[in-house]
């Protein structure tokens, strides 16, 4: 982001090391190069979304092996948000020395709101697979990072200059070489599992979920960069327990009463949804710390290389063709990244010096 306001009240509201335990603390330095070079600490922080990317391509391969044996795009969600909920609600319930009622920085019903948007995304992409092929979601899902960058501009303020602009560019251009490859792997088998029909409309659900995450990662930026990262995510899985549960209950209740019954103690299923669960309390716990350091559109650009990591892994597991191209789509990506980054950075750090200055 280049407005310098968000930031200042980030640095204000944020910083203060008493608002959290010592595993939560924002510290600047860890990020920081000895000579403070934005460089350095560009590529530290894409190493960090790289990571995240490599999570997030975690809970889709455990999301595939799930949706083999059962279809229960919401109720997989449930452990993920009560983790939330117990281990943030708890250790803000100790910050303020209550339970009930919690006080608050912004509303309830707004924290509701991004709780809805959030389950929403999820269960939008999760379903998608259901009608479309991969190949479709990875390249549909590239529209998040038009999303978010139109919000930030709207509602955050920020800007982007023209080699930000080039470098968004490249990074959609290795996300079109990553689907060409798959196309060449693929040929026209995968298209032709699926109807037109079911193809639309898995699309539509694809583009659905990348708006539902881009006003859900803008929400996420203004709120812990302006107010507190406990608090959002203790509410975050509060009221996404309760939606889940909710919605579980109503639209998969045959599924889940399915395998409770007659799903082993032993069965594999529950090793996935664990491993699902972890990947997401990660995902969820540390993209508040990056998104201090950088911004949703820079989250975005990296998770393009989603695909990238999913394919990788399936190769090595389970000795999937991988083709060349991915590597020049890798490469491209990263570059385009550090680009856009390290420009982010130095701008960013020349309107601090001006502040200081003033």
């Amino acid at each position: 982001m280049t407005s310098t306001a968000p930031n200042t009240a980030s640095d204000s509201a944020i910083a203060d090391p008493t608002k959290f335990p010592g595993w939560l603390h924002r510290r600047d330095e860890t990020f920081q190069s000895t000579d403070g070079s934005p460089l350095s600490t560009s590529v530290l922080t894409l190493i960090g979304w790289q990571f995240l990317a490599m999570v997030l391509a975690g809970t889709m391969i455990f999301s595939t092996r799930i949706a083999k044996r059962a279809s229960i795009p919401v109720s997989q969600s449930i452990p993920h948000y009560l983790i939330l909920a117990i281990v943030y609600g708890s250790y803000r319930a100790y910050q303020k020395r209550t339970f009930f009622p919690l006080e608050l920085h912004i509303q309830w019903w707004k924290y509701l709101l991004i709780a809805f948007v959030d389950v929403e995304a999820n269960y939008f992409v999760v379903s998608a697979f259901k009608y479309t092929s991969i190949t479709s979601v990875s390249l549909l899902g590239c529209c998040s990072v038009l999303f978010v960058a139109l919000l930030s501009w709207q509602f955050l303020g920020s800007t982007f200059s023209a080699v930000q602009l080039v470098s968004m560019c490249g990074c959609l251009a290795g996300l079109v070489i990553l689907v060409c490859s798959d196309i060449l792997l693929a040929g026209d088998e995968e298209e032709l599992v699926h109807s037109w029909s079911f193809i639309a409309k898995g699309d539509a659900l694809v583009i659905l979920s990348s708006l539902f995450y881009a006003i859900s990662n803008v929400s996420q930026e203004f709120v812990i960069k302006t107010f507190d990262l406990v608090e959002f995510l203790a509410m975050i899985g509060i009221l996404g327990s309760i939606l889940t549960i909710s919605q579980s209950l109503i639209l998969e209740w045959t599924q889940l009463e399915y395998l409770l019954n007659y799903a082993s103690i032993y069965d594999t299923i529950w090793l996935d949804l664990m491993g699902f669960t972890l990947a997401m309390f990660v995902l969820y716990s540390v993209i508040p710390h990056l998104l201090n350091r950088s911004n949703a559109t820079v989250m975005n650009l990296s998770f393009l290389m989603v695909d990238f990591w999913a394919v990788l892994a399936s190769h090595f597991l389970f000795y999937n063709p991988f083709h060349w191209l991915r590597y020049v789509a890798f490469a491209v990506c990263i570059v385009s990244l550090m680009i856009f980054h390290s420009a982010k950075s130095v701008q960013f750090a020349k309107s601090r010096l001006q502040i200081v200055n003033d």
